[in-house]
């Protein structure tokens, strides 16, 4: 495999506002087929994790379940809100310490939705947030929501297997 130097062509390349130097010869890119595994997911056994080919991909578009209408999402996000306890457990969680580090996995749209998020978040509204914070508080709520409400946690009502 040839290898070419980019040295000064990064932020073109990641943010995609320039072209890919023709010379560079990279091993993977979003045209190269990989073909699904068939190994069942961890979350639902016996249901086998799509391949890229599989999934539609639409920039910045974020994932919709299907069946549902947006005017229905949008009411039943409207409806919530945090109480102030909640609010300020979530908050803590950026001044905790943290040792453990680990990987997540994101597809290309969560990590453009994610990017989208922390600019609109530092750029229009002034607050200074980082992408590991964002999914800490993330987690930390859905930590809550299950120790409070277990059998009809959010987490639960989307991996339960649909019974209709």
């Amino acid at each position: 495999m040839k290898r070419a130097s980019i040295k000064g062509q990064g932020a073109d390349i990641f943010f995609g506002e320039g072209e890919e130097p023709r010379d560079t010869v990279l091993p993977f890119s979003e045209n190269t087929p990989i073909r699904s595994t068939g190994v069942p997911t961890s979350v639902r056994p016996g249901v086998s994790a799509p391949g890229p080919q599989d999934v539609q991909r639409v920039s910045g578009a974020p994932a919709q379940a299907p069946g549902i209408p947006d005017a229905e999402v949008r009411s039943f996000l409207a409806q919530l809100v945090l109480p102030p306890t909640l609010k300020r457990r979530l908050r803590a969680v950026l001044r905790d310490e943290r040792r453990i580090h680990t990987t997540v996995r994101f597809s290309p749209e969560e990590m453009a939705a994610l990017r989208d998020l922390l600019y609109e978040l530092e750029a229009r509204k002034g607050i200074k947030v980082t992408r590991n914070e964002v999914m800490r508080i993330a987690l930390h709520f859905f930590l809550e929501d299950y120790d409070i409400r277990k059998e009809e946690s959010l987490l639960l009502q989307v991996l339960k297997e649909e019974e209709e």
